[in-house]
């Protein structure tokens, strides 16, 4: 009998496996892939580097550039990997996409639809940008081949592409090939920048293995260490593995030697909502506003610096006037004593494998008794559970303001900075002018109105004044 119109044709296909029933890895590539993304390990990787070196040109030629100019270069560059099936362009735009949304943030065009200056970015990148364009030399076949020459020869064709051009133009319906706003007067490119804290093709795949974590937690997802190893780097590992490239240990196995040393030593940039208590990178109010030194550039004891003291009667609040900064042979906050290498997964955790708030950044030890099975924690027969975690948590628009140098509000610091402490890394943070001398000054108004036994202190034009308070 004939199908009625607007009725499906029987299908021949394998019935899909109920959410509940599927492994962690396959339910982390769905929610990857409702988000346009893919990770594919020798794909991802390879396309990552060439994302990072083509967006590395555009930015020291520019310093913000279009989306469609960064795929554009990317697509050149691998357009013999799609000529010879290898690759398609929608699997590039996908593995693509994961840095994206992890390593760039997006540069809106004024009101009167100017558009912004990168040149103070440029030079500043240009002074910190580390050259890897070698990099592409150690890649596993069959990428193994790959250059940057196809840039090199129409570069000034590249770096001057419109809108309206490129290899993607018979794409230029699909919304996601390009941004723009529309002022009246025509329309007026969105740009992009990279973010603070990407400087060198390593920053590249911390960040996007990040990105990967931060999609597992939000979901509430949690892999085993067996997992993420299973997921990153799939059925085989990489031939050719260079020594520089991020080797993600995650799940709740320890992190390696240069993950460690690196370990929230550097602000957090991410332009998405995530959980901070899990977040790599630092935070103000995890970090208690004292950005964790490395340990293997600082030399410093797993022990609490005398010149950093509790504020009695303010809970989790502290005053640093240590007179060597960074320089001390102390610890300046718990972040650097708990991950300190001397102590670093050497106690056991009082918390269960699958319980632990910090998950895979918790710094003790978890037994392979307590890693979760079958069912990946926070799903219950197909559906997501939601909680009250931080990542769940709605957040007003004031908390993702683009203010200062991280896009964002700075959180406020529980830490109290007195001289003669030198200027922090947090206070470095704040760039709007005068901020910087408004905190001291607040600080020491707190730390001094403490101190002096319910006799207020304030700050005026000619230095601190007591006054007795009522």
């Amino acid at each position: 009998t004939p199908l009625r119109t607007g009725t499906k044709p029987p299908s021949s296909s394998t019935p899909q496996v109920p959410l509940h029933q599927r492994s962690s890895t396959e339910i982390l590539k769905t929610l990857l892939r409702k988000k346009a993304c893919l990770y594919e390990p020798e794909t991802s990787h390879s396309i990552s580097l060439v994302t990072w070196l083509v967006g590395r040109r555009l930015t020291l030629s520019t310093g913000y550039f279009t989306r469609q100019q960064l795929q554009s270069g990317v697509h050149a560059c691998v357009a013999k990997k799609i000529d010879e099936g290898i690759v398609t362009r929608t699997k590039v735009n996908r593995c693509m996409q994961i840095i994206l949304n992890s390593c760039f943030h997006y540069i809106i065009p004024r009101p009167d639809g100017s558009e912004e200056n990168g040149e103070a970015f440029r030079m500043g990148f240009a002074r910190d940008a580390a050259d890897d364009e070698h990099l592409l030399r150690t890649l596993p076949a069959p990428w193994n081949n790959l250059s940057l020459d196809s840039l090199a020869n129409s570069e000034s064709d590249f770096f001057n592409m419109s809108d309206e051009e490129g290899d993607d133009k018979r794409k230029s319906k699909d919304r996601s090939d390009s941004l723009s706003l529309d002022s009246g007067g025509g329309k007026r490119s969105v740009l992009l920048c990279f973010n603070e804290n990407v400087c060198s093709s390593s920053d590249v795949f911390h960040c996007h293995n990040e990105f990967i974590r931060d999609v597992a937690h939000t979901a509430n997802l949690t892999l085993s260490p067996e997992e993420w190893q299973s997921f990153f780097t799939g059925s085989r590992a990489y031939r050719k593995r260079p020594n520089n490239i991020d080797n993600f240990e995650s799940g709740y196995s320890r992190m390696n030697q240069q993950s460690l040393s690196s370990f929230r030593t550097s602000w957090c940039a991410k332009r998405y909502e995530h959980d901070h208590t899990v977040c790599s990178f630092a935070h103000a109010e995890i970090n208690r506003g004292w950005l964790r030194r490395d340990s293997s550039l600082h030399k410093y004891k797993p022990l609490s610096c005398p010149n950093i003291k509790p504020l009695p009667g303010k809970e989790g609040c502290f005053t640093n006037m240590c007179p060597r900064g960074v320089a001390c042979d102390h610890a300046h906050s718990n972040e650097e004593i708990i991950y300190h290498p001397d102590n670093y997964k050497r106690l056991a955790c009082k918390n269960s494998a699958s319980s632990c708030p910090l998950k895979d950044v918790c710094p003790r030890v978890h037994t392979k008794q307590d890693m979760p099975h079958h069912h990946p924690h926070g799903y219950r027969h197909g559906r997501r559970r939601h909680d009250n975690s931080p990542s769940q948590r709605p957040r007003s628009s004031s908390d993702v303001a683009r203010i200062g140098g991280f896009g964002k509000i700075p959180e406020g610091s529980p830490m109290l900075y007195i001289d003669p402490a030198p200027l922090s890394e947090f206070e470095k943070t704040l760039l709007l002018p005068g901020l910087q001398a408004m905190f001291r000054d607040h600080s020491s108004s707190i730390f001094y109105s403490n101190k002096m036994n319910g006799n207020l202190v304030e700050y005026g034009l000619f230095g601190y004044r007591s006054k007795q308070s009522s």
